[in-house]
């Protein structure tokens, strides 16, 4: 019986810790600790980035052909402040629709 993506999905946990390495060259390598022997590396950090989710996929045998349909890991704080700009970004286009062509504001306390 072929396994369907949501077999898949449910394999990958909801965290991941992961110690990284800069090396000299600039280069990085990463070790996935919640598996045995699980390394990865990337010339940037947005490869390492890329190749640690690869690392996980291929520990726990996921097809090439589904990888891409399935959450990638990021870093929390990262993922934290990509939704804080994101918020900010908003507010800052809802403000900017609030004033638009207007000489006078209502504040309230």
């Amino acid at each position: 019986m072929e396994k369907n993506l949501s077999y898949y999905e449910n394999l990958l946990p909801a965290v991941i810790h992961v110690q990284i390495h800069q090396e000299d060259d600039g280069t990085f390598w990463a070790k996935i600790t919640d598996y045995d022997g699980c390394y990865t590396q990337g010339n940037t950090f947005g490869d390492l980035l890329v190749m640690v989710s690869d690392a996980v996929f291929t520990v726990l045998e996921i097809p090439e052909e589904l990888r891409v349909f399935l959450p990638h890991y990021l870093p929390k704080k990262l993922v934290e402040e990509l939704k804080r700009h994101e918020l900010q970004k908003q507010f800052n286009e809802f403000i900017a629709e609030q004033i638009k062509g207007k000489q006078e504001l209502q504040f309230t306390k």
